[in-house]
Formats: C-alpha cells, sequence, structure tokens
C-alpha cells in the first residue's frame, strides 16, 4: 500500500485488500485515518508508522479462512529537494509478507528439538549413574587405565547433559512454556550452589574461583532454580574460556534496585564488535575453538529479563571478561 504525505492511499494491490478487508471499498484517494476507524489491521499499520516503529511486532491475521503470520515493513519516502538543506517526506510504502511458512518450520523445529532432547536427557542420566557406580570401589577396583576412560566417559556425559538442558530450556523460552516461581531469596547459598557445581571442572584446569565474603547481601525476587542456572553457566563459561592456572573471581555489588554478581575471567577476551551478539541463540565468537551449543547465554538473558532483572557484558581481546547479572532486590 502507497500513501502520499497526508495519509491518502495512492494505490493498493489485490493481495493487501483482501488481508486488510478493504476489498469492497473504494479506498483511492481516501484518507487511511478515515479508513482505520473501521479497520483494526490499518488501525495498527499507521500507529506503527505515526509512532516511527518501522518494523514493529509480527502480525497474526486471520485471512483466507486460516490463521496467518505477516512481518510488516513501513518505508517512510523522503526527498531532497534541488536547493534545499532538508528532506522532505513526501509518501510512504506499508508492505506486509507472508512468513506463515516460517513460523511452522520454526514451530516444527521447536517441538523436534524438546522431543529429541527430552529422550536423550533420561538415558545420559541412566549413562551417568553407572559411571558413578563402576568409580565406587565396592563394584571392584579398576586399573589406572580404566579408571582414565570412566573419567572420559564421565566428562562427556557431563557435557551431553548440559547440552540437552540447554536445549530443553531454550525451546521452553521459545514456546512461552517457561515457568518461573518467584520468591524472596537469600543470594549468597545459590552463588554458594552455583560455585560448588563448577569446582570440579575449575581444579582440572588448576582455575581458583575467588569468591568475597557473601555477608549482609539483601534478598532478590527471583526463581532460585533459574538464578542458580544462571551464575552457574556464567562460571562454567569463565572456567572454559580461561587458561589453565589462573583465576575466576565471583563480585557482588548493590545498587538501589538490584544485586550484581558479577563474573571475571582473564581469558582472551571478545571483541567488541561481538559483544551485542553474544546473547543471541547459536551464536559464537568466530575463531573460537571451544565446545559449546551457544545457548547458554541466550538463555541467562531470557531468564534474567523475564525475573525483571538484567545481564551485561564488558570484555577486550587480551583483558578476559566480565559478565554481570542484575537481579531485583527485594525492598519488602
Amino acid at each position: 500500500m502507497g500513501l502520499d504525505d497526508k495519509n491518502r492511499i495512492l494505490f493498493i494491490n489485490e493481495q493487501a485488500l483482501v488481508i486488510t478487508g478493504l476489498a469492497n471499498l473504494q479506498v483511492i484517494g481516501r484518507k487511511a485515518e478515515e479508513l482505520a476507524l473501521k479497520n483494526d489491521l490499518l488501525r495498527t499499520l499507521l500507529k506503527n508508522m505515526l509512532s516511527g516503529n518501522a518494523k514493529g511486532e509480527n502480525l497474526k491475521i486471520y485471512s483466507n479462512d486460516k490463521e496467518s503470520h505477516f512481518e510488516q515493513l513501513i518505508v517512510p519516502i523522503n526527498i531532497l529537494p534541488t536547493g534545499e538543506a532538508e528532506k522532505r517526506h513526501i509518501g510512504t510504502f506499508m508492505i506486509l509478507r507472508n512468513i506463515t511458512a516460517y513460523k511452522e518450520l520454526d514451530a516444527a523445529k521447536t517441538n523436534f528439538i524438546a522431543t529429541v532432547s527430552h529422550e536423550f536427557k533420561t538415558p545420559i542420566a541412566s549413562m551417568k549413574m553407572s559411571l558413578q557406580l563402576l568409580e565406587n570401589e565396592k563394584t571392584g577396583a579398576l586399573n589406572d587405565e580404566q579408571l582414565s576412560l570412566v573419567e572420559s566417559l564421565r566428562e562427556d556425559t557431563e557435557r551431553l547433559l548440559r547440552t540437552t538442558g540447554e536445549l530443553l530450556n531454550i525451546t521452553q523460552v521459545e514456546t512461552g512454556k517457561a515457568q518461573f516461581q518467584l520468591a524472596n531469596l537469600d543470594i549468597a547459598p545459590i552463588i554458594q550452589k552455583a560455585i560448588e557445581s563448577n569446582d570440579k571442572i575449575a581444579g582440572r584446569k588448576d582455575i581458583r574461583l575467588i569468591v568475597p565474603k557473601l555477608t549482609h547481601l539483601p534478598q532478590i525476587s527471583a526463581d532460585a532454580e533459574k538464578a542458580e542456572w544462571i551464575i552457574s553457566n556464567l562460571i562454567s563459561n569463565a572456567v572454559r574460556y580461561s587458561y589453565e592456572n589462573s583465576e575466576v573471581k565471583i563480585h557482588t555489588a548493590l545498587t538501589p534496585a538490584y544485586v550484581e554478581i558479577a563474573v571475571q575471567d582473564d581469558g582472551i577476551g571478545i571483541p567488541e564488535e561481538h559483544h551485542g551478539k553474544v546473547f543471541e541463540k547459536y551464536f559464537r565468537v568466530p575463531g573460537n575453538e571451544k565446545d559449546g551449543t551457544g545457548l547458554g547465554l541466550s538463555i541467562s538473558k531470557e531468564f534474567i529479563e523475564a525475573m525483571g532483572g538484567y545481564i551485561k557484558l564488558q570484555s577486550d581481546i587480551g583483558r578476559g571478561s566480565i559478565f554481570t547479572v542484575g537481579f531485583r532486590r527485594n525492598h519488602g
């Protein structure tokens, strides 16, 4: 659909007439605001146009006897008249692109990942339990070579469990099924549990986890399981990207509204051009050889923002990274 500078309709193609429900009306030359009084879709498009929202949220429209998804794009047309210094607005294009097929494929992908991850989790957990039994001396002594094999298998099963857990978490986020049980919590034991769950991994690389005294911290409003997952993921990442025989520092700080937990490593660091992308799904910094799904930070961002908090990054090449997560304080 094309509008002039007074928002009068200059042209509209047949598909747009059907989708907007304007097919039986004489619309050319009429003001869009007038038509929008009795047309919800056109009213939404005009609202986005007037608010400067060139690419708003995707729209769900019932058309052709089925529900479809459309991506909206609003393109202002401006010209610079000869001899003038300022551009002049002469009209607007409104474009709707049918993305239903992509939405359906995305939903199928999400459901497939959720099903496969769920099916994997139980046998992997069983494998982990069997390995623990093998390491128990009551089942019989193992020689050094056998112990080494068991250790390698245990590391692989832990990595598989972590991966399947991340895949399940991201599918819950994508489908809106992630459940949050917000409560007033002491943050200190949550941090301590997250540290303990990474102790062994850090010990294998001779990495020391440096933690301040976790006293006199105010309560936070959060989901205990999700909060521990976020902090544990940040510590796990820091250990993974740190050099052997180094330190990972966990800091705490207070702002008027938040309790901040910062995890600092002395690894290679992240280039500034990738700072905004590290929280995107499946993104991995180019040239990085470390294993991982590229989902952990994306899940952490979704979780903390759903609880009213935030996550941010400070990093320079050669100087390591600091990931800071802010939990909303409980003010009673």
